[in-house]
């Protein structure tokens, strides 16, 4: 069934970060029912979406796409980064389609047409959108979740550091892993982080620094346990074999990681959705997305 892109725009409590984009409603799912006019809590604001009627799309039900970023009075372009490729995609140029939320990188010349880039940064609805913004020094910064990453425009004085953390599932499976940030989400050791689906803990930060390439945001998994079985079990990113090996999992900080492990029958993915439990088995890895 199509979904409605319908326009948001997301302000903070003290009015100093706005950000505007589109999300994939369904009036017959009640988590992704928005309504022409209608507020919705932010961790750090209030969304409010357009008055103007949605336009029909067949994107996922629940995407989310941001097109524009203003912190205390000036305005940036919004970049989608695509993990497939590489690259950071300026919904501004040419070839961005918001009716479809996707963008059709110039093809070269004699050469096939390109195939549209999903411009989505996540199917889970206001609350789960990351873009970046970019500034004068050429650096990328992630900003979204309504509030829980806001991008550090001018430079960090806290530096780019890696955090430990547990997110633990209510029967107590869990997983372990690492999110680097550079004040963009304030992540400190012991600090409560929102979790829908069970609770994260920030234990430790870690003395060395990230990879010059570590992005704030930028989220890894290294072991999943099953209480069930009390099983542990090595995520696809430090598995050498995987297309994940060493890159993150996350890009939009804790609560956009999504792994998986392997076991009889296939890979199971697992993220703070969803235990690996209660996925369904693929025979093969997907490429990142």
């Amino acid at each position: 069934m199509a979904g409605t892109l319908m326009d948001y725009t997301y302000k903070s409590t003290d009015g100093a970060t706005t950000y505007t984009g589109q999300v994939v409603a369904d009036t017959t799912n009640t988590k992704y029912n928005y309504a022409p006019g209608q507020t919705y809590a932010a961790p750090g604001g209030t969304y409010t979406i357009g008055t103007t009627p949605g336009r029909a799309t067949n994107a996922p039900v629940g995407s989310v796409y941001q097109t524009s970023y203003t912190a205390n009075g000036t305005s940036y372009d919004s970049y989608h980064y695509d993990p497939k490729s590489n690259n950071y995609y300026d919904v501004k140029t040419n070839g961005y389609d918001p009716m479809t939320g996707t963008y059709t990188p110039p093809a070269a010349p004699g050469a096939p047409a390109s195939t549209p880039v999903p411009m989505w940064s996540s199917t889970n609805g206001l609350g789960s959108e990351y873009a970046y913004v970019k500034t004068t020094d050429g650096s990328y910064h992630v900003y979204g979740g309504g509030g829980n990453a806001n991008a550090q425009i001018t430079p960090s004085t806290v530096g780019v550091t890696a955090y430990d953390y547990q997110f633990m599932y209510p029967d107590g499976s869990y997983y372990d892993g690492k999110v680097i940030d550079d004040g963009t989400y304030g992540y400190k050791v012991g600090t409560p982080v929102k979790a829908s689906n069970g609770t994260y803990n920030i234990y430790a930060k870690e003395t060395a620094p990230p990879a010059a390439s570590a992005l704030a945001g930028y989220t890894y998994t290294s072991l999943y346990h099953d209480a069930a079985t009390g099983t542990n079990y090595p995520p696809s990113d430090i598995m050498p074999a995987s297309p994940y090996y060493q890159k993150p999992v996350g890009y939009g900080g804790l609560g956009t990681e999504k792994d998986y492990i392997q076991k009889p029958g296939g890979y199971y993915q697992f993220s703070q959705q969803a235990p690996a439990s209660t996925a369904t088995p693929v025979a093969t890895l997907p490429l990142p997305s």
